[in-house]
C-alpha cells in the first residue's frame, strides 16, 4: 500500500499541542500574521506525532504522498537532538511495523512544499534548507502567489533530479542558503546551469554579526522580531522614566 491523504490527516490531529508550533505562535507576529499560522500549517500539511514530533509532509507535483520527516524540537523552537528517537521518516518507521515488504518498497523524498507548486504557478520559488524555516517564512512574509517558499530539506538535496517539477514549469528558483553554506549552494546552482536558478541579491547583507554561524532567515525573522521589541521598549522607557527604572533592575523586555 502507498502512503495516503488519510494518514496525513491523521497525523495532524493534535497540532495546537505541538511544541514547535506553540513555539512559532509565542513569537511577536503582528495581527495579520498571526492570523495566518493556521492555514500556513494547514496549506504546508505540518502534523503532529503521539511522541510529540513535528511531522513535515512531502508531497510531491502529483499529490502523491512521497514520506514526512518527524522531528522532535525544544520549547525554544531548537531541535531536540538529545532525547532518543528524535528524528525519523514515516516510511522507515512503517517499515520496522512490517507495514511494507521492504523489499518491494522504493521511495524517493522531494522538496518540503513540493505539491503547493501547481496552487500558485506565478510564484517566484523561494528555496530555503529546513522545514521550519520555510513555514516561518511563508508567515512572515505572507502572499504565496507571490513567492512560495519550499524546503530542501537539507543541504546536498540541492540537486538538478530534485528541482526537475519546479524546471519543468521553468519557475523563477531563489535561494536562501544557510550563512555557512552560501559558498556550498552558489557552487550547486553553477552545477545544475538553470539560469532562472539564483541567490538571493541581498545575501551579503541578509546575516550580521548578530546572528550565529549556522544561521538561516529564520534566525534573521527572529532576530529583528527582538529587536523591534527592544526599540519599542526603549521608546516607553523614554517616556516614562520610572518605567526604566523597572526595566534596568529586573532586566525586563517585551513578550507576546
Amino acid at each position: 500500500p502507498d502512503l495516503t491523504k488519510e494518514m496525513t490527516n491523521d497525523l495532524m490531529e493534535g497540532q495546537e499541542e505541538n511544541t514547535l508550533v506553540k513555539w512559532m505562535r509565542s513569537l511577536s507576529w503582528d495581527e495579520e500574521q498571526e492570523s495566518m499560522i493556521k492555514n500556513i500549517l494547514q496549506m504546508y500539511l505540518v502534523g503532529h506525532g503521539k511522541e510529540g514530533h513535528t511531522v513535515f509532509w512531502q508531497v510531491d507535483e502529483e499529490l502523491k504522498v512521497r514520506t514526512a520527516k518527524m522531528m522532535l524540537y525544544k520549547q525554544d523552537g531548537h531541535r531536540d537532538k538529545e532525547t532518543p528517537h528524535n528524528f525519523d521518516f514515516v516510511h522507515s518507521v512503517l517499515l520496522t511495523a512490517k507495514y511494507w515488504n521492504e523489499e518491494k518498497f522504493d521511495y524517493k523524498t522531494c522538496f518540503f512544499g513540493t505539491h503547493l507548486i501547481d496552487c500558485f504557478p506565478d510564484a517566484t520559488i523561494n528555496l530555503v534548507e529546513s522545514e521550519k524555516t520555510a513555514i516561518l517564512c511563508a508567515i512572515a512574509y505572507g502572499r504565496p502567489d507571490k513567492h512560495l517558499w519550499i524546503a530542501t530539506g537539507g543541504l546536498n538535496f540541492l540537486t538538478a533530479p530534485r528541482l526537475k517539477p519546479f524546471i519543468d514549469r521553468q519557475r523563477y528558483i531563489v535561494c536562501y542558503p544557510d550563512r555557512d553554506a552560501i559558498g556550498a549552494w552558489k557552487e550547486k546552482i553553477k552545477t545544475i546551469g538553470y539560469d532562472r536558478l539564483s541567490i538571493t541579491s541581498n545575501i551579503n547583507t541578509l546575516y550580521t554579526a548578530a546572528d550565529p554561524e549556522k544561521a538561516d532567515i529564520a534566525d534573521v525573522i527572529v532576530r529583528k522580531m527582538k529587536e523591534q521589541n527592544q526599540d519599542e521598549l526603549k521608546q516607553l522607557c523614554d517616556k516614562h522614566p520610572n518605567l526604566d527604572l523597572l526595566v534596568k533592575t529586573f532586566n525586563l523586555e517585551i513578550v507576546k
